[in-house]
């Protein structure tokens, strides 16, 4: 009770530091709270429109490559399953709806033909104006209120329009729909799918016109206490003896799969809160040290009147403790406000309304507690070690101002531990023992979040103070007479007070840290991404049905078209050869890798490619011209292919290495590398036909 009434009495005579100190405390643990519980929401809106996206559905069935379609016969069979309550089949598809907004392909809707009143799945998504169509054979259509936006279905007042009319474009001509009614998704993902329901013949007619009854999904509802992964199990070869390139996937995997990928969210807002307490925990060991050191006399002075050691370490333990607790308690109510402030001015955004996060809650909480104990450890022991004679001398004395030389090598040494991890003899050891590469990737990655940053932040903090000690020498006595002051004095207020300056510097290191990494990292990749300077003006896609020879040589009779320049292009997603090597292919080539089709002599003269050497390192042009001429000579002859530098790091391939692929007519059949390129201009094609995956 003592030393708790001597800690209060200290508070009072500074109510300004210890406001500030608290005030920081406050602040670090509001971004904790108010991060995870940004989080904790949006998570939070994914699942609620998971949940209505998919319903009562168990399970789907869909083609793995884009344009593929399913027999009819797969549907009738299903829904002559006795396990199945009820098979449906869609159409779903894309289209271009504004070319002016998401430039160079313009942004894209999803349209989803279904079959109404029987269809009653959609109906779980909430309808914000107007009613769903019955049929599936008229023009009319349902959509979200981000292509309401698009197609300008609102008034001045900001009402829906129900009834206006808006025109899609199409290969086989224009399609012009009349709205009933308006659904709402979270924004995040209407912005990035607008989607539009609309009758399933009509866009049949629209998508498909030469393949009558067209479906490319079909939905399944089964029977209450069926074996979900049973009839997985069961119908999965029955589909794949009909059609190899169809899938079935369970919702519950589609749950599974979607919490899965959400977890790099969680884990960035955990990483972002403990970088927050770090900065706190610095900020709460300058307050304690610069506190140590303005009361050494009168510590002094208990320690001469009897108090022990160990007395003043809890007196000092109890002042940082305290600190952290006035921090939580009202950062905790400050994050949750933030969040909730952002929830009510965006709540399109929030569709979920605010779900607080309790594990950032608690992780911000006892967190802080824990940081501003391990902060409270070094001023507690320098309380320790006060002089009982120091309280007798008639003037405080001046300790000698040594160079900091333990702390300096230690910290040398902490610093050191995360280049150890990502550049030191882990692979060579690894190699030696026999671990696999992955494992070896695996063990550095957690490595260095785990222990090399953590030891890089705690070693700078230890090496702060020989900082400090240099710079005071070297710039205080040209900085000094700048405002006035007597070197002597600035000398005492960093030299003497090392440990106190160390702490301020290390806080400010962990805020400039983060920004310069992001500035950097941001820059870095903007920087790398470039489009070639030969690159084609135009790309035109078919995403309903392929293009044929004579849509090409049409294509080639357009005006403004040089003749011969136009080139056609296959895209493919291939699975890799069978056995234990394709089982580890798959784990780490997901299904968007991907495979272009073209004209060897013609690809070359349209789109700039930067051909690599073996180890992905530039070469000169004349060395890569004659690596182009190579790689062309070598597709010419069949079964070679070009990789790029990215698919040739992690597999460790160059030019002249076979590896297996599993074609659908031949089985497992040997391509052999023709070259290595570098071209982010090729990512701008990736993201056009991996929309669907993406947004799965």
């Amino acid at each position: 009770m003592l030393l708790l009434k001597l800690a209060i009495s200290d508070f009072r005579h500074h109510k300004v530091r210890v406001a500030l100190t608290v005030a920081a405390i406050m602040l670090a643990v509001s971004l904790v709270v108010s991060v995870n519980t940004g989080y904790a929401s949006l998570r939070a809106a994914v699942f609620r429109f998971l949940n209505q996206y998919i319903g009562a559905i168990d399970a789907y069935i869909r083609p793995e490559q884009a344009g593929g379609s399913i027999e009819p016969d797969i549907l009738d069979a299903l829904n002559g399953d006795r396990q199945v309550r009820l098979a449906l089949g869609r159409l779903e598809t894309s289209v271009q709806i504004a070319r002016e907004i998401a430039p160079p392909f313009g942004k894209l809707a999803q349209l989803k033909g279904i079959v109404r009143p029987v269809d009653t799945e959609v109906e779980k998504l909430p309808l914000i104006a107007g009613e769903w169509f019955e049929g599936d054979d008229e023009a009319v259509a349902v959509i979200d209120q981000v292509a309401a936006d698009i197609f300008k279905i609102t008034d001045q007042s900001g009402n829906f329009e129900i009834g206006k009319s808006f025109t899609l474009p199409g290969l086989h001509g224009e399609l012009t729909l009349r709205v009933v009614g308006v659904v709402r998704k979270p924004a995040f993902l209407a912005q990035a799918n607008p989607t539009i329901y609309l009758p399933l013949k009509t866009l049949q007619r629209f998508a498909r016109p030469d393949q009558p009854g067209a479906i490319n999904r079909i939905i399944i509802m089964l029977n209450s206490g069926t074996d979900a992964d049973a009839f997985a199990a069961r119908w999965q070869p029955r589909v794949s003896a009909i059609d190899p390139d169809l899938r079935l996937k369970l919702a519950s995997d589609t749950r599974q799969d979607a919490a899965k990928n959400l977890q790099g969210l969680e884990v960035l807002s955990y990483m972002g809160g403990a970088v927050a307490m770090l900065a706190a925990t610095f900020i709460v060991f300058s307050s304690l040290s610069m506190g140590v050191t303005e009361r050494s006399r009168t510590l002094a002075m208990l320690r001469a009147v009897g108090a022990v050691r160990g007395q003043l370490a809890v007196l000092v333990l109890i002042e940082g403790l305290t600190l952290a607790v006035l921090g939580v308690l009202t950062g905790v109510p400050l994050g949750l406000f933030w969040v909730k402030m952002l929830s009510l001015k965006f709540p399109l955004f929030f569709t979920g309304g605010m779900t607080i996060g309790w594990g950032g809650v608690i992780f911000g909480s006892l967190g802080t507690i824990l940081a501003a104990l391990a902060a409270s450890l070094l001023p507690a022991f320098m309380a320790t070690r006060t002089d009982p004679l120091a309280a007798m001398s008639p003037m405080a004395g001046l300790r000698p101002l040594h160079f900091p030389w333990r702390a300096t090598i230690f910290g040398l040494m902490l610093a050191s531990l995360d280049s150890m991890i990502l550049l030191g003899p882990i692979d060579w050891i690894g190699h030696a023992v026999g671990t696999a590469d992955e494992s070896l990737r695996n063990l550095k990655f957690y490595s260095h979040f785990f222990i090399g940053i953590p030891g890089l932040m705690l070693g700078f903090f230890l090496l702060a103070p020989a900082f400090v000690w240099l710079v005071e020498r070297i710039i205080g006595p040209v900085v000094a007479p700048m405002f006035g002051l007597r070197y002597a004095l600035l000398r005492q207020q960093l030299s003497g007070g090392l440990w106190r300056a160390a702490g301020t510097a290390s806080a400010l290191m962990v805020g400039l840290a983060v920004l310069v990494v992001m500035q950097t990292q941001g820059n870095t990749l903007l920087g790398g991404w470039r489009l070639p300077t030969r690159f084609p003006d135009v790309f035109i896609s078919s995403p309903t049905q392929p293009l044929d020879a004579d849509d090409v040589r049409q294509l080639q009779t357009v005006k403004g078209i040089k003749s011969g320049e136009v080139m056609p292009l296959a895209i493919a997603s291939p699975r890799f050869g069978s056995g234990f090597g394709a089982i580890l292919a798959m784990s780490m080539f997901p299904d968007a890798t991907m495979f272009f089709g073209v004209d060897p002599e013609k690809a070359f003269g349209l789109m700039e490619l930067d051909f690599r050497d073996d180890a992905g390192n530039t070469v000169a042009p004349d060395q890569r011209a004659k690596l182009e001429a190579q790689a062309v000579a070598m597709l010419k002859k069949g079964r070679h292919l070009i990789i790029t530098e990215e698919f040739r790091a992690i597999k460790g391939l160059k030019v002249g290495d076979n590896f297996p692929l599993q074609t659908s007519e031949q089985g497992e059949v040997d391509y052999t590398v023709a070259g290595v390129v570098w071209s982010p201009g090729l990512d701008v094609i990736v993201g056009m036909y991996d929309l669907n995956k993406t947004f799965e």
